[in-house]
């Protein structure tokens, strides 16, 4: 299992590097962009998902990534510890978010 949260991590980080403008829904569902956005950008939803390098700023800032001037680009570990956030916010999205299906069990 770790291995896959591994390559998953890894491959974020890379692509990011080498392909910053792709959307982000080639890399995370609609639940992971939309809970990270409002969450940690604190701003009103685009109406186009966000590019790959701004999302994983955000998910850098989750992970504890300040980016100040001078500071390198998040590595891998910042960006785990930011990817365990984004799975929490992304459940709690789809249970109490404004798409949520708040007919269960009625």
């Amino acid at each position: 299992m770790y291995m896959i949260v591994a390559w998953r991590v890894q491959y974020l980080t890379m692509m990011n590097r080498t392909m910053p403008n792709t959307p982000c829904t080639s890399f995370f569902t609609n639940s992971e962009w939309k809970a990270v956005w409002t969450a940690v950008a604190k701003k009103k939803l685009p109406k186009k998902a966000p590019r790959l390098e701004e999302m994983m700023d955000l998910i850098a800032r989750l992970g504890g990534h300040n980016n100040r001037d001078g500071d390198k680009p998040p590595g891998a570990e910042c960006i785990w510890r930011g990817m365990r956030r984004v799975d929490d916010l992304a459940f709690a999205w789809d249970a109490f978010g404004p798409e949520a299906n708040r007919d269960v069990g009625n």
